[in-house]
């Protein structure tokens, strides 16, 4: 099955990083769709998602919804989630594209085992801050519904992706 999904992802444009600081937004796929604009007008931005688990005590505070995003440039020897390494368009690949509404949604069903004890979501990877406008859109989700955030991640990108 592993094999298949490999195989699969390049029918779907795996995208080959060339710098550390590429990052996956929906202005590199899109005709300029930015999180800033989506946000104002509540239009659903794609990310590259490998899975999500609706129960994690293990990855911050309180009973967390684990997010694990598809792609990272890094290739480290210490990786936990070598298998969401492939970089993925999530517009051409629609196999790994979750919305950040969809995200939102699977946040609002779960809220009442979330909320208590400070629980909430953890994005890791992959790496995160390769969709750095997907994850602000998915924590400011997150944060309407009065969950904590987390992500982690291996430092990846600049000081302008890291302050989104």
């Amino acid at each position: 099955n592993s094999k298949a999904s490999l195989h699969h992802y390049a029918e779907c444009s795996i995208l080959d990083p060339t710098s550390v600081d590429l990052a996956i937004s929906p202005s590199l796929f899109t005709d300029g769709v930015d999180s800033n604009s989506a946000a104002k007008t509540d239009i659903p931005v794609l990310g590259s998602v490998h899975s999500l688990e609706t129960f994690s005590s293990n990855d911050g505070p309180g009973i967390r919804a684990l997010l694990f995003l598809q792609g990272c440039s890094k290739r480290c020897q210490y990786c936990s989630n070598p298998e969401t390494r492939c970089i993925v368009d999530p517009y051409k690949c629609p196999e790994v594209a979750v919305s950040d509404k969809q995200i939102g949604k699977v946040l609002e069903k779960y809220k009442q085992f979330l909320q208590p004890n400070n629980g909430g979501i953890t994005v890791s990877g992959g790496e995160p801050l390769m969709q750095p406008d997907f994850l602000r859109l998915v924590f400011g989700r997150a944060k309407k519904l009065s969950l904590t955030t987390a992500i982690d991640t291996a430092g990846h990108g600049n000081k302008e992706i890291w302050d989104k």
